[in-house]
C-alpha cells in the first residue's frame, strides 16, 4: 500500500488508507488479487481535488469502489469467475445497495467509465477485451489482433494495445489513459 501513497497528496492518505482497508479485505474474503489490485488504483484516482470522496463514510465508498471495477468486469454476470450479485456484494459490505450503487454511479461518471473499460479491466480479461484492441487508422477503427504483426508491433510500442496478441501479459495496467478507448496510430501501410 505504501507504494500507492507515494502518488498521493499527504491530506488524503488517511482517507486512503480507510477506503483501501476495506476494499482490501472485501476482495480477500470475497474475490481476488486482482479486483483488491485494481480496487486501489481506482482509489488512487478518485484522491485529487475536490473529489467527493473526501466527504461521507470510507465504508460507503469502498463499496461503490468494489461495484464499480466489479461492473466495469461484469462480475454480476454468472458467466465470469468471479460472479457476485449487488445483492450479495451489499450484504457482505454491510451496506445498502442504494448505498452501494450511488456511489458506484458517481464513480462511473467521475471516471466516464464503461463497461470493459481497458484502463479498468483485469489483466485475466483484457486479451478477450475487444475494447483494448480497437485503435483507429485513416479514420478507421480496427481490431489491432487482425492487423500485420509490424503494425500490433508498433501499436504495441506505441501502448495503444495491452500486449502483441496472444502473448500473455503486456504493459501493466494497459493503456495510459484510462477513459480512452480509441486511438490513432496513424496508416495501416506495412
Amino acid at each position: 500500500m505504501h507504494d500507492y501513497l507515494r502518488d498521493l497528496p499527504v491530506p488524503f492518505h488517511p482517507r486512503f488508507k480507510a477506503v483501501v482497508s476495506l476494499t482490501d479485505l472485501f476482495c480477500d474474503l470475497h474475490l481476488n488479487d486482482e479486483y483488491r489490485n485494481m480496487c486501489r488504483e481506482m482509489a488512487v484516482a478518485l484522491c485529487v481535488d475536490e473529489t467527493p470522496m473526501a466527504r461521507g463514510k470510507p465504508l460507503s465508498w469502498a463499496a461503490g469502489i468494489v461495484h464499480a471495477v466489479g461492473w466495469v468486469n461484469f462480475l454480476q454476470d454468472p458467466s465470469f469467475a468471479p460472479h457476485m450479485t449487488t445483492k450479495q456484494m451489499a450484504r457482505r459490505l454491510a451496506v445498502s445497495q442504494a448505498t452501494m450503487l450511488a456511489k458506484s454511479r458517481i464513480i462511473r461518471e467521475g471516471l466516464e467509465l464503461v463497461q470493459f473499460d481497458p484502463g479498468w479491466c483485469l489483466p485475466s480479461l483484457i486479451q478477450e477485451n475487444p475494447l483494448a484492441w480497437m485503435v483507429e487508422v485513416d479514420g478507421l477503427i480496427v481490431d489491432a489482433r487482425h492487423m500485420s504483426l509490424e503494425f500490433q508491433q508498433k501499436a504495441y510500442e506505441a501502448g495503444l494495445i495491452p500486449s502483441l496478441p496472444g502473448e500473455p501479459g503486456g504493459q501493466e495496467g494497459g493503456n495510459d489513459d484510462p477513459g480512452r478507448i480509441i486511438a490513432k496510430i496513424g496508416s495501416a501501410s506495412g
